[in-house]
């Protein structure tokens, strides 16, 4: 033994068994779990990440070459680490207390320490080569699998935002059910004081990268309705290729204005195609059929130009606001498609028109809009288009075909947002709209087309602290689904499953405060 490692034994041997200590099986089992536990426990993983790697994508015959130092020297490695790495922790800790105490010298003992260390960590460090060996053989593979991992913690995560109760309903009616908002406000600021609490002594760099500040993190309180006849089925592929994204801008807005939200479902989907729709940019103004005819036309080019390699898989819509009525309106005219439609996701479209206005404020500003730009867009969703409302534009989209092709209605809607009806959004029939039959047939003409397992709803509350002319006036909230990127990540991530799966046999209404 050199000098130098005598010096060292003997440094390490008075800090471990300083005088009148006594050795005995806690000092042991101490010393064990201090410096050898966790270097047993990095052993393990690689251990365990290698036989997945292997497993899972089986690399060829050229693995085996490039690992055959490592593998040549493996019963060497074990007798080098004394028998202490097995399988488990509790395995090694006792092989390890037993040859120790068997010792009975401090200066044994702590050589034996500083053996075991050595030997573990050159263990280590050849499964390292081993491990990198393998990555350069397989690394897009690996890549996408510490990708989905990724994906599989951050949807873990977010799971402590969520509060969920569980009803059975055999049907879903279309009536607005009592109004739970104040009473989730409510409860939401307790939800969101014991997240605070857990993470007073601050938070990781990735959940601040996922979160952003704590309490601004919208509180998620989901009521599932199940079919009992229907199972759960889970997610058929997880391979997005073929997928085409199409997200189509709102009022007085442009294509770069679905940017955020397109991002994100990049970023959660990264082999998805995308489309934000731009054939509308110059002017939302005008006639809805025009402005569907535009997007019908936008989305066959791009199909004929961009998936001409690849062919298409299904298709998802992300409509804000007027947008989501755009798209309605351009489905009669995608027939050709309907094979391919999978979900169809709207933030705060009135697709009950805006008959009947919460704010006054507003109601009063879309009228001077429609008076002194002559916008027939506007027009038509006040369905003042027409003196018969059987004869308005947004009575007859609800008679026209497209939302029955879809596997996933998805209405997020937010009881803070003024500038869109609350219930037009959500497709429901309040007290206040239960005395005019025909406004009540049109959302019946709705929803007969969509299957009861099929329709979500999503209601959301914002932590809105700043005040501006918008939150004043009730805009804020519906620019929120725009510009909140915590609740695009929130949505893309949580409920991956809405947007990808075949069939999901779940009815969600979940209110977001």
């Amino acid at each position: 033994m050199l000098v130098k490692d005598v010096e060292f034994s003997e440094t390490l041997e008075s800090l471990l068994f300083p005088p009148s200590s006594k050795i005995n099986e806690d000092r042991i089992q101490r010393i064990y779990d201090i410096f050898i536990k966790n270097l047993v426990s990095t052993s393990h993983l690689f251990n365990k990440r290698t036989e997945n790697i292997k497993k899972k994508f089986k690399p060829t015959a050229e693995c085996e070459e490039a690992k055959t130092d490592s593998t040549s020297t493996e019963e060497t490695k074990e007798e080098k680490a004394s028998g202490i790495i097995a399988e488990t922790n509790e395995e090694s800790k006792k092989k390890w207390a037993s040859h120790a105490l068997s010792l009975n010298s401090p200066f044994e003992i702590t050589t034996s320490l500083k053996n075991t260390i050595h030997s573990i960590s050159k263990t280590i460090q050849e499964q390292w080569k081993e491990y990198l060996d393998l990555v350069m053989l397989v690394p897009h593979q690996l890549a996408g699998m510490l990708l989905e991992n990724f994906n599989k913690t951050r949807a873990h995560t977010f799971k402590q935002f969520v509060r969920q109760v569980q009803m059975n309903a055999v049907a879903f009616p279309f009536m607005a059910a009592h109004n739970v908002a104040s009473e989730h406000q409510s409860l939401a600021k307790v939800v969101r004081s014991e997240i605070t609490t857990k993470f007073a002594y601050g938070y990781s760099i990735k959940e601040l990268s996922m979160f952003g500040k704590i309490d601004e993190v919208p509180v998620l309180f989901e009521e599932v309705f199940t079919r009992s006849e229907l199972p759960l089925v889970k997610s058929d592929s997880g391979k997005y290729e073929g997928n085409l994204f199409i997200f189509v801008h709102g009022f007085q807005a442009t294509s770069l204005n679905m940017r955020t939200m397109k991002n994100v479902m990049l970023l959660r989907f990264p082999e998805i195609q995308t489309l934000c729709a731009s054939s509308n940019d110059e002017d939302t103004e005008g006639n809805i059929e025009t402005m569907a005819g535009n997007l019908a036309n936008e989305i066959s080019t791009h199909i004929k130009k961009w998936l001409a390699d690849t062919p298409l898989h299904k298709i998802f819509f992300f409509g804000h606001s007027l947008g989501g009525i755009i798209i309605r309106a351009a489905l009669p005219r995608l027939g050709k498609y309907k094979d391919k439609m999978q979900t169809f996701i709207t933030f705060s479209t009135p697709h009950l028109g805006c008959l009947y206005q919460s704010s006054k404020l507003i109601g009063a500003g879309m009228w001077l809009l429609k008076k002194w730009n002559t916008s027939k867009s506007l027009e038509q969703l006040e369905m003042s288009d027409s003196k018969t409302l059987t004869e308005t534009f947004m009575y007859k989209l609800s008679l026209m075909e497209g939302l029955g092709w879809f596997k996933n209605v998805v209405l997020v809607s937010s009881f803070l947002d003024q500038y869109s009806p609350y219930e037009s959004a959500r497709i429901e029939i309040g007290k206040k709209h239960e005395s005019n039959a025909e406004y009540v047939r049109m959302a019946n003409n709705i929803l007969s087309q969509i299957k009861a397992q099929a329709l979500h709803r999503i209601d959301v509350g914002f932590n809105i602290k700043k005040s501006t002319i918008n939150s004043f006036i009730g805009r804020e909230a519906h620019l929120q689904f725009l510009e909140n990127e915590t609740l695009l990540k929130l949505l893309a991530y949580r409920y991956a499953s809405t947007f990808l799966n075949c069939w999901i046999y779940l009815l969600s209404l979940i209110h977001i405060c």
